[in-house]
């Protein structure tokens, strides 16, 4: 996870260099949630043409609205040509199964991925539980979360 928010302490040649590696490997360079907290303003055009892939998340869509990020992030990909699939950044367990891309053929190597999103032969699904899931996820986490800190601050 690479936050492109922080880019500007990122030297130019260390990201280029970074995007050099990830093209010359078997990876996928996904923009992970592209619109939470502020707009791509400060990431450049050419630098989003980079990625293999925008990420449509299911926090930013129970945050923002489905129909609101859905077309936000999709308008985004059709704008620079860019595949939209979902995220799988789920931080708790109650989240997953949110959203999922839903490839037509079965893959078993990054490469295979990279060419079925490349070639739009996949299906996004939204739960129609996502905004349960998503709130659900975020209870248990605010209960968790202070006792976890405060055993981790006792050890």
């Amino acid at each position: 996870h690479l936050s492109l928010r922080r880019q500007r302490q990122m030297c130019i040649r260390d990201r280029d260099k970074l995007f050099e590696l990830c093209d010359s490997s078997d990876i996928l360079i996904i923009l992970a949630h592209p619109f939470r907290h502020d707009p791509l303003c400060t990431i450049k055009p050419e630098l989003l043409e980079r990625f293999n892939a925008f990420d449509l998340n299911g926090k930013d869509l129970f945050e923002y609205g489905i129909k609101e990020m859905t077309a936000k992030v999709m308008n985004l990909g059709e704008r620079y040509d860019i595949p939209v699939i979902t995220g799988s950044d789920s931080h708790q367990y109650l989240q997953l199964g949110s959203l999922m891309t839903i490839f037509d053929k079965e893959c078993e190597t990054i490469s295979e991925i990279k060419n079925e999103i490349k070639a739009g032969r996949y299906e996004i699904f939204i739960s129609p539980c996502l905004n349960i899931k998503v709130k659900a996820a975020r209870i248990i986490k605010n209960f968790l979360k202070p006792q976890l800190e405060a055993q981790s601050a006792n050890n």
